[in-house]
């Protein structure tokens, strides 16, 4: 049995001249790996940057609408019954029996009893928000809601007219960035 191994180790430790020179990896053969794994990981870079910035912008146009539809259902909810309303000129004067809903440092702001909440994020980059104008043939009022929003690359524009269900006239001046109103609790 011992006379078995040991040939085995012979066989083992026996130097082929064809076997001896093909260990390892020629010049050639690391370059064009190298070349093959550069192709490959700038193509996968490539690959990442672009679902990474698709996402980005996807991210901000989401949070950019989601921030301006809020707003506009806020307005619409918070004026749509109401039983006075008027255009102000920012800045105001405040009087605590209103409530206030104005733009401001670019961002749309309600005021009410004098506590001031941001409706929206610094986002808004439009000049005017309220539009009034009256229907002839009924001589109801509606009030006409452009808010224009950007962030970043994205911008996005809601317009809405509301029509106000309790109002009968509307003074001068008939559009502006800021309203004050009052509705029943």
């Amino acid at each position: 049995m011992l006379r078995g191994t040991r040939r085995k180790r012979k066989f083992l430790y026996q130097k082929n001249s064809a076997c001896r020179y093909q260990a390892g990896v020629t010049l050639m053969e690391l370059l064009v790996v190298l070349m093959l794994l550069v192709i490959v990981l700038g193509i996968a870079f490539t690959f990442y940057y672009f679902i990474n910035h698709s996402f980005n912008r996807g991210s901000d146009q989401h949070v950019l609408q989601t921030d301006i539809r809020l707003a506009g259902d806020f307005i619409t909810k918070e004026i749509r019954n109401a039983t006075e309303i008027e255009v102000l000129p920012v800045p105001f004067e405040e009087d605590p029996s209103w409530r206030y809903i104005y733009l401001e440092s670019n961002s749309i702001k309600s005021k009410v009893a004098g506590a001031v909440s941001s409706i929206t994020e610094e986002t808004i980059v439009g000049t005017e928000l309220f539009a009034f104008r009256k229907d002839e043939p009924s001589g109801r009022y509606f009030v006409k809601i452009e808010i224009q929003g950007k962030k970043k690359e994205e911008q996005y524009t809601l317009t809405t007219e509301i029509l106000l269900n309790n109002i009968k006239s509307v003074a001068e001046p008939l559009s502006g960035n800021a309203i004050r109103y009052k509705k029943l609790e």
